[in-house]
């Protein structure tokens, strides 16, 4: 099947920038921030697309590092603004199918069922970070392109979060019993 040309991103959408401002293909290495610009989608009914903003990290999956890499691998890649970003050395555009399948592969290598994880994994585990992070749910939906609440139903909290949530819960001054007095008095 075609890529639906709306939906899929092109190296047009894909701006690398240093210091705020927009680099050309040859000056990618210097970039320290990646500007991905998305366009409609089923969450975006306005047909307005969004634009998120990723700054280089000091990690090894780093979004602008390997951006930056896969310049200095294919920097031919880059050439044409029309072509589709995510396309296989053979220019197929890489398909939805072919992600599951990796992301299967990756949960049997670190040792977890193959069925646990699916293309939806990756905007669950982006938002589940980001709520474990402390970002506020509206800079969540923004940020996933969640047109309701429903994003709720797939952020897991982190361990940590649980710390001292027993002690805080014994240490707690809330009355139930206090609560359904008031109701009984004012029911009445």
């Amino acid at each position: 099947a075609q890529p639906d040309a709306k939906q899929c991103l092109r190296n047009l959408n894909v701006v690398l920038a240093r210091d705020g401002q927009t680099l050309a293909v040859p000056d990618y290495q210097k970039a320290d921030e990646v500007v991905l610009m998305q366009g409609r989608s089923k969450t975006d009914p306005n047909g307005q697309g969004s634009v998120a903003n990723v700054f280089a990290a000091e990690d090894e999956l780093c979004l602008v590092a390997l951006l930056k890499r896969l310049h200095r691998l294919r920097p031919n890649h880059f050439d044409d603004p029309e072509r589709f970003f995510f396309t296989l050395s053979n220019g197929q555009v890489l398909h939805r199918d072919r992600i599951a399948a990796l992301l299967r592969l990756a949960a049997v290598a670190f040792d977890t069922p193959r069925e646990s994880v699916a293309v939806i994994s990756l905007r669950s585990g982006g938002a589940s970070a980001m709520w474990d992070a402390g970002y506020a749910a509206e800079v969540i939906k923004r940020r996933g392109r969640w047109a309701s609440d429903c994003y709720r139903m797939y952020v897991w909290e982190g361990r940590d979060r649980a710390r001292d949530l027993a002690k805080k819960m014994l240490g707690s001054k809330f009355s139930l019993m206090a609560s359904l007095a008031a109701y009984r008095r004012h029911g009445q």
